[in-house]
């Protein structure tokens, strides 16, 4: 039976590769887990298409934390967006650490990723004209603090500034002009609860907060301004997972996870330009769901694979139509419904080489992806017969993808590969091995063809030929973890 299931997981990945496709991109206002911090990943997890993982993925999270850890440290990169498995880290992400300790009260747990800031400041004023200073700020932190205790589960908290950008102009002291001030990038922050059952069930919750951008426009003078804040998100996400049956030969889980939050829509007011023209816009209401499950097989003592059958929703109504202060009159886009499908399957393998060395590949593959998005008229915009031009219609647009790899679970195009190496039984070093395999030989998944770069010469000799084709641009991205 483990031959035949092995056999169909090659089979649908085979299958796969001739018909993917480019997937849309899906809403990100409603995507699972968007309130957590993105911390450094396993490379575990990182290469197996999120099959298997380590205590690095699980040392903040509420109901797999290990009360008894003692100490344990995690050091790693940050890859710098979801668009491929091989971290990508680079500056600002110039610290990535973790800690984790067991204390008599209970357990603490830390996450830290960033570069803390980059401000900088100037003063033009000359002898006898205006004083103009200018200040600017970006910070660059993610922050996750946990703490979890027997009977009372586990409590999170996440804050997050991605490139947050603050600036201020003055002239004598006074915000000037336009962008006098202004607020980028916005932080956001989240806080959750969860534990484990007796019945083996385990819960969580968090209700998080995306704060809006900001900007001031002043006068000459800075006496009058008018201030513009954008869309903000309160949601509430809270999830189940449920071990399935266990034994030595194979595990499973089946898991839900749900969003439910408003965009409440930006405003702006003030003395300048919005004196008779102060205006709200309308809002968001999101919903967004996850389900998912999950095995892994142990094929023998060597080689294990898992699979992870999962589909995401997500549903925005956007009301997007503006309401001037102080009257029932509206102006602006129509409203829109906003519906998205995606399921497909993870797929991941772990090789054992030795005690000390296991090899982790994996993949996605998106079976469906199914969009629709409809907008309807707004409030006051009625048809014209005499201004058709100027009249907003009913109207809908659905767009449905087959077969499609996700480029997250792939170097570009080709299969990712990590390693990982335990020197000791407490210390766990892992890479990624695409920088240096793809220059040997890579599998290309999206055309299906293997390709080598042993065949490649500069005509430098072959000393020049392996430093710049074998060993040139190398890199690993390093995750290290240790317990003591």
């Amino acid at each position: 039976m483990k031959k035949v299931m092995l056999f169909l997981l090659v089979m649908l990945v085979a299958a796969g590769a001739v018909w993917a496709q480019a997937l849309p991109s899906a809403n990100d206002r409603v995507s699972i887990g968007r309130f957590f911090v993105d911390q450094t990943m396993s490379t575990e997890k990182r290469y197996s298409a999120d099959i298997f993982s380590s205590y690095a993925d699980d040392f903040l999270w509420f109901t797999s934390y290990d009360a008894n850890v003692g100490n344990f440290l995690l050091l790693g990169g940050y890859p710098g967006d979801d668009s491929d498995v091989v971290n990508t880290n680079t500056p600002p992400y110039v610290l990535n650490f973790g800690y984790a300790k067991t204390l008599k009260f209970g357990y603490l747990g830390l996450y830290y990723g960033g570069n803390l800031v980059e401000a900088s400041g100037s003063n033009n004023g000359l002898s006898g004209k205006d004083n103009v200073v200018t200040d600017e700020s970006t910070w660059t932190n993610r922050l996750v603090i946990f703490f979890g205790k027997k009977g009372l589960g586990g409590f999170r908290f996440d804050m997050l500034f991605e490139g947050t950008h603050y600036e201020d102009k003055y002239v004598d002291g006074k915000p000037n002009g336009t962008d006098a001030q202004t607020v980028t990038n916005a932080p956001q922050i989240a806080l959750g609860w969860g534990t484990a059952l007796e019945s083996g069930l385990e819960i969580y919750a968090q209700i998080g907060y995306d704060f809006g951008d900001m900007t001031v426009n002043t006068d000459a003078d800075g006496k009058k301004k008018d201030t513009i804040w954008n869309s903000s998100i309160l949601a509430l996400q809270a999830g189940i997972n449920k071990p399935l049956a266990s034994t030595d030969a194979s595990e499973s889980s089946f898991s839900v996870d749900f969003l439910m939050g408003y965009e409440f829509g930006g405003s702006g007011e003030g003395d300048l330009t919005l004196k008779d023209a102060k205006y709200v816009n309308g809002g968001a209401f999101l919903l967004g769901a996850d389900v998912a499950y999950k095995q892994i097989i142990k094929a023998d003592e060597k080689l294990s694979f898992g699979f992870k059958p999962n589909a995401t929703l997500g549903f925005v109504f956007d009301d997007s139509n503006s309401l001037v202060a102080g009257s029932k009159k509206t102006f602006g886009a129509a409203k829109i419904i906003d519906f998205e499908l995606d399921a497909g399957v993870n797929l991941g393998l772990e090789y054992k080489i030795n005690p000390k060395f296991n090899l982790y590949t994996g993949l996605g593959l998106t079976v469906i992806n199914w969009r629709t998005e409809g907008h309807l008229e707004g409030k006051d915009q009625k048809y014209d017969k005499n201004n058709p031009n100027t009249a907003v219609y009913k109207s809908s647009s659905w767009t449905v993808t087959g077969l499609a790899w996700r480029d997250n679970t792939l170097h570009g195009s080709n299969l990712g590969f990590g390693l990982t190496f335990t020197p000791t039984k407490n210390i766990e070093v892992g890479f990624g091995l695409n920088t240096f395999l793809d220059n040997i030989i890579s599998l290309n998944v999206k055309d299906m063809k293997i390709e080598t770069g042993l065949n490649k010469n500069n005509g430098d000799g072959e000393l020049a030929w392996l430093s710049d084709n074998i060993f040139g641009g190398l890199q690993f991205d390093l995750t290290i973890t240790a317990k003591f």
